[in-house]
């Protein structure tokens, strides 16, 4: 029977490991991965000033206005939702190496935590012997993960980050805009979180390996044979 240090150590590093993986989902799949600063003027008018433009990795975020008629006056309420990227877009958006890395690595940093939380729920359930391998793995996994979500962070240095001037015309009037450098977000800000999570869980997951190496073998249990019985002379 294994004894309650076997099952603490993947207990704790299940429900880590799980955290970062509910952080590691929001923040690479949200469009409020990082925010910057857009500023369109024409003319002589007064530029307008977009402090909370965001996007993600896989999507950005748009606004859009919601009016409602209430008596006899005219609310105006503005939202605003996620947009997968070349949706409604005419030209299609190029992507460098760094942000399409960053995608790859999104995906890789999901399906090796999931595999890796399913394979922690195995551990709790599992013998002393088939802990202490499952363990091992589970700590080589959450390395990965953590890896994996770290390099997420190159999509800052891509194209979708980059600052610059240039001019729009929308409905017949052309517009001056310049765009500012990306600053982390909520989605960045849970990737952060995911990486730190996933490098405790690591450290557990090694903890419980070295823990298991250096624990005595169990003594077997021989209280139902009976010994030989020596015949009398």
């Amino acid at each position: 029977m294994s004894s309650r240090d076997d099952v603490g150590i993947p207990a704790c590093t299940l429900l880590i490991g799980s955290i970062a993986l509910i952080l590691s989902m929001v923040g690479n799949f949200y469009c409020g991965y990082s925010s910057r600063e857009a500023i369109f003027s024409s003319g002589t008018n007064a530029p307008l000033r977009f402090k909370d433009y965001r996007a993600g990795i896989w999507g950005y975020q748009d606004f859009d206005i919601f009016l409602v008629a209430s008596n006899g006056s005219i609310r105006a309420n503005g939202y605003s939702y996620c947009v997968p990227y070349n949706k409604d877009i005419q030209t299609d958006i190029v992507r460098d190496t760094p942000w399409t890395s960053a995608r790859v690595f999104t995906i890789m940093s999901a399906v090796i935590g999931g595999l890796t939380v399913v394979a922690g729920c195995f551990a709790m359930c599992a013998d002393s012997k088939t802990n202490s391998v499952l363990v091992k793995v589970l700590a080589l996994s959450y390395f990965l993960c953590t890896l994996f979500q770290g390099l997420t962070f190159l999509f800052f240095s891509s194209v979708a980050c980059d600052s610059g001037t240039g001019s729009i015309t929308k409905g017949g009037v052309t517009y001056d805009v310049t765009i500012g450098d990306c600053k982390p977000t909520y989605g960045a800000n849970c990737s952060i979180a995911s990486v730190v999570f996933y490098f405790v869980a690591m450290l557990l997951a090694c903890a419980g390996s070295v823990t298991s190496k250096s624990r005595p073998a169990e003594p077997k249990d021989n209280a139902g044979e009976q010994e030989p019985l020596e015949a009398e002379e």
